[in-house]
């Protein structure tokens, strides 16, 4: 029920952090921000990670989200963070910013597993202008998520938009 902060270099506690139940993290792109799922309160704890600030091991924000997040990825460009949640079989899609929720997508989920997720492809890749998410599903299959901004003058569906069986 805690995040502990070692030294690099000699493995020792430095200080800890108490969150309700931990189960899965990951650092901002920046590497100032960590962002914790707690699964049994159906949070996501952002806590100062950069050494240099005066709120270094604080917890800066909080969002709920759907019940039971079990994994958790940050957006290589630091826009979105995408959060797994294995009890509702959804994806909840946090800003960068703010750390709000942007969306919540259930399509083809079944109790996810793991998710990956590239950058914007702008002038890179497919240059479409979105970012995808890749999710592994307990049945194995594999499920893919794509950006927006949706709508009449979006780029991309902000949904679930197909996947394999494997």
């Amino acid at each position: 029920r805690q995040v502990l902060v070692v030294n690099s270099n000699r493995f020792t506690v430095l200080d800890s952090v108490r969150l309700s139940d931990p189960v899965a993290m990951t650092m901002s792109p920046s590497l100032g921000l960590l962002a914790v799922a707690n699964f049994s309160s159906s949070t996501v704890t952002f806590i100062n990670i950069d050494p240099r600030s005066a709120a270094f091991n604080t917890i800066v924000s909080e969002t709920r989200v759907a019940d039971g997040p079990s994994k958790l990825a940050w957006q290589p460009d630091g826009e979105s963070i995408l959060v797994l949640s294995r009890l509702s079989n959804s994806l909840s899609i946090l800003s960068g910013a703010d750390f709000s929720v942007q969306n919540i997508v259930t399509g083809s989920l079944v109790s996810p597993l793991d998710i990956a997720v590239t950058p914007r492809f702008v002038t890179t890749g497919n240059t479409s202008g979105v970012y995808y998410a890749y999710i592994l599903n307990q049945n194995g299959s594999i499920v893919v998520y794509e950006s927006g901004p949706s709508g009449v003058n979006g780029i991309g569906f902000d949904d679930m938009i197909g996947g394999v069986n494997l």
